[in-house]
């Protein structure tokens, strides 16, 4: 299996977005209160280095609010961009917009103490947070089939370990990835901006070959430490109960340190349009979708 050390392809790299996402399905509900609903944008989702990410929600309030700053003026909704630190479980706002009645913007500000970090724990600031993190690329994909980095596709004599894949689920969430039966605890997400010329160098074939004519793609590297594996007992190792019930069986996970044998140490996924995306597992590229996640704030 391949560990594909990405520190050194990382360039001045702009934050990834999300996939794009129709005009008309922008909005999901997160929260609707006696005075106000928030929705959040789906397209809005963009990681950042050192695990960073943030997202755009909108407040929509029943009646129009008035502005401290501006006496004669009032609001009715309110954009803030937040970013959440996910190693610290901490947010603050960016950014915030006010529109009134009309939609016109009122007021832009942001916040006088950038460093100003609050905890995410409980209420509305959690449920924000783990709204957020639903977003693609995060969420259920699947494995449609897969190609080598020069371009070929899957041949009658590929071994089973990869033809198997071919088919099943693949979740991608903020703190566990798991492809089959294999996870990867605790995933660190990074991402980063991959060169035409860059691919070609680290993997001996041209981005062209995956069907990407773009002379750079978005990409996240994916590094794991430690993986879980659900194993069963074997039947004898089991105790021979008398009872007229059968025993049910036991499922153990058993963590241990990554293995590139098990999960790679460090992977690559680029990001490609319309809720498609290459992921490098086993020297090869997998194919993946995201199909239409169901949104659980």
């Amino acid at each position: 299996m391949i560990c594909f050390v990405l520190a050194l392809i990382v360039v001045a790299v702009p934050a990834v977005k999300g996939f794009p996402q129709k005009q008309s399905d922008k909005w999901l509900r997160v929260i609707t209160g006696e005075e106000s609903m928030i929705d959040l944008d789906k397209s809005s989702l963009v990681l950042e280095p050192n695990q960073l990410l943030h997202a755009d929600f909108r407040t929509t309030f029943l009646r129009d609010e008035p502005i401290p700053e501006l006496p004669d003026t009032r609001y009715l909704t309110r954009l803030d961009t937040i970013q959440f630190n996910v190693k610290n479980e901490e947010y603050r706002v960016l950014k915030s917009t006010l529109f009134d009645p009309s939609g016109k913007v009122v007021l832009s500000s942001q916040p006088r103490n950038a460093s100003d970090w609050k905890r995410t724990y409980g209420g509305t600031n959690s449920r924000l947070y783990n709204a957020a993190i639903q977003l693609a690329p995060f969420g259920w994909w699947k494995v449609k089939s897969f190609r080598y980095a020069s371009g070929e596709t899957p041949q009658k004599d590929d071994p089973t370990e990869l033809t198997s894949l071919v088919g099943t689920d693949l979740s991608l969430q903020l703190g566990n990835v798991q492809i089959s039966n294999k996870s990867c605890r605790s995933p660190i997400f990074e991402p980063l901006t991959i060169s035409a010329e860059q691919f070609l160098r680290k993997l001996g074939g041209p981005l062209k070959s995956l069907g990407v004519q773009a002379s750079k793609i978005s990409a996240l590297m994916l590094t794991c430490e430690t993986v879980s594996t659900v194993v069963f007992p074997e039947p004898e190792s089991l105790p021979t109960l008398k009872t007229k019930v059968a025993p049910r069986a036991v499922q153990y996970t058993v963590v241990k340190k990554a293995d590139p044998k098990d999960f790679p140490e460090q992977t690559l996924i680029l990001l490609l349009a319309q809720g498609k995306a290459l992921m490098l597992w086993d020297g090869v590229f997998l194919e993946i979708e995201r199909p239409g996640n169901p949104f659980l704030p």
